[in-house]
């Protein structure tokens, strides 16, 4: 997961993923790690975590975080729901956006 290593909202929220992911999902701020992605540009970095896959799909945003919380089985049911329900995925991508706009 390629996240803003710069904000402290982001940070705080990725140590808690990272605890619930364990070792299964690497987490690098895109200020640290991009060279790795040249499929990736800082500035859509800069407004959403990126979950790249290991067959190299990239997800982005809310989509993103459910991804990455399928390395988990307590979690893992929120993807499905994402994938699933359109309404969830419209209502969390809304939401997701808000909070990234509204981030110090």
């Amino acid at each position: 997961m390629i996240y803003d290593g710069e904000c402290s909202f982001c940070r705080r929220w990725i140590a808690r993923w990272a605890r619930v992911t364990e070792e299964r999902v690497v987490y690098k701020p895109y200020q640290e790690g991009l060279e790795k992605f040249p499929q990736l540009s800082e500035k859509d970095c800069a407004e959403s975590v990126k979950f790249v896959d290991v067959d190299s799909q990239v997800y982005s945003a809310a989509e993103a975080v459910f991804k990455a919380l399928t390395y988990t089985k307590r979690w893992a049911w929120l993807y499905r729901c994402y994938k699933k329900n359109k309404t969830f995925a419209k209502l969390t991508e809304h939401l997701y956006r808000w909070v990234a706009n509204h981030r110090g």
